[in-house]
């Protein structure tokens, strides 16, 4: 293989050689038609990519300093694109398969994720906006999705997943508004937030936004076509949805401090097949919700105020 300069090249080379210090990169790639493009500028930077197959690429930019990025690739037309503003930031990308597709964009400090794919047709895609966000995102499966946007401070997303065809979109962000910071408002406005998805089976979805401090949500599915929506507004509120039957959907809607939702479905006997519907509404201060359908067809609604 022969590595050529073009000018366009050599003149970003040279042009930004007194701005530019202590950035270091690493490619190794095995087999045919891989491609991999790494810009860094700024300082103390360090870019590694593995690729090993066939038609995988990899694009990294990186700037302001100290940011770290790992991709490594495994198998045929796999994906991986990051970009990273501000310092010490830190992305990792895994993928083992085909044509699986994970984008990682980081502003500011200190923000972590982590990608993991094997399989087929997977994607996940995750923005970090703020300082000391942290995402991890396993999928192992056929054409698995996952989105997660962090905006604020120290907000947690943790999503897993196996099967065919789930779905996963987690927003997280603070509060207030304050402009100025980049691509989202409310940079300092607020975080902490925690987010756990864990799916397996086939074709869930998984909706959770969270606005505020100190919430946590988690969702858990099994099973075919369940449908789960958390939407967090205020502090330290908990929700917990976990599904494991077939085609049921769970709602949930917090505002205010420190209220609490569980919802279980888990579908049994002859009705399985009908959709129980769970939806909970509560606002407020400290109200408490437990729902628990078992069987199909149930429907509940809750609204506390």
């Amino acid at each position: 293989m022969k590595l050529k300069m073009t000018v366009l090249a050599a003149a970003i080379a040279f042009s930004g050689s007194a701005m530019a210090a202590d950035n270091d990169s690493d490619v190794d790639q095995t087999g045919y038609y891989n491609d991999a493009t790494v810009f860094q500028t700024g300082n103390d930077h360090e870019s590694n990519i593995t690729q090993d197959g066939i038609s995988n690429e990899a694009d990294v930019s990186q700037y302001g300093s100290n940011q770290l990025s790992d991709i490594e690739q495994d198998g045929w037309g796999n994906e991986g694109v990051v970009v990273q503003h501000g310092s010490g930031n830190e992305s990792s990308i895994d993928q083992t398969g085909k044509n699986n597709f994970a984008d990682t964009y980081q502003n500011g400090k200190y923000n972590e994720v982590s990608h993991l794919q094997v399989g087929w047709g997977n994607s996940s895609i995750s923005v970090q906006n703020g300082r000391q966000n942290t995402a991890s995102i396993s999928q192992t499966g056929w054409n698995l999705s996952s989105d997660v946007a962090q905006n604020g401070y120290k907000n947690d997303a943790d999503v897993t997943q196996t099967g065919v065809s789930n779905s996963s979109t987690i927003v997280q962000g603070g509060g207030g508004y304050t402009p100025g910071w980049w691509i989202f408002p409310g940079y300092w406005s607020g975080g902490q937030n925690s987010a756990t998805v864990n799916q397996s089976g086939y074709m869930n979805d998984s909706d959770i936004s969270q606005s505020g401090d100190f919430n946590v949500a988690e969702t858990t599915q099994s099973g075919k076509f369940n449908e789960a929506i958390v939407v967090q507004q205020g502090k330290s509120n908990d929700s917990t949805i976990d599904q494991s039957g077939y085609n049921d959907l769970a709602d949930v809607y917090q505002n205010g401090y420190n209220h609490t939702s569980t919802v279980t479905q888990t579908g049994s006997g002859w009705g399985a097949l009908a959709q129980n519907t769970a939806t909970v509404v509560q606002t407020g201060n400290s109200n408490m919700s437990n729902v628990t359908q078992t069987g199909g067809g149930n429907s509940a609604s809750v609204t506390q105020q």
